[in-house]
């Protein structure tokens, strides 16, 4: 007697009469060390050199963006000093730029009166 396989459902298919089991990964803290003890010493050494490094990830990131907020406030700050200098060089020019008509209007009050 022939019968239909589960996944294609074609009779007397290959794998047909075989009961499929889930597959289970079960993973335990002493299958974890037997896996360590079996492998050589370097290799080891290199996922610990691995694992320390991901874990001085967060703090070289956070001193990584405390540089660069600090960098963006001292920007903004030279930004702002250069429009405060523009500003003052504007009203200087302002100032200058009266005196002199005031001055100008003085002096041709003068010859003509």
């Amino acid at each position: 007697m022939f019968r239909s396989c589960p996944r294609c459902g074609r009779p007397g298919a290959r794998g047909a009469g075989r009961r499929r089991r889930p597959l289970s990964i079960e993973i335990s803290r002493s299958g974890l060390d037997d896996e360590a003890s079996r492998r050589p010493t370097g290799v080891s050494a290199d996922f610990d050199k691995r694992i320390g490094d991901q874990k001085e990830w967060p703090r070289f990131y956070s001193r990584w963006s405390a540089a660069v907020a600090s960098r963006q406030r001292a920007v903004a700050h030279s930004v702002l000093f250069g429009v405060l200098v523009i500003l003052l060089i504007g009203l200087v020019g302002l100032f200058f730029d009266t005196w002199l008509e005031r001055l100008i209007r003085k002096v041709r009050s003068k010859e003509t009166g």
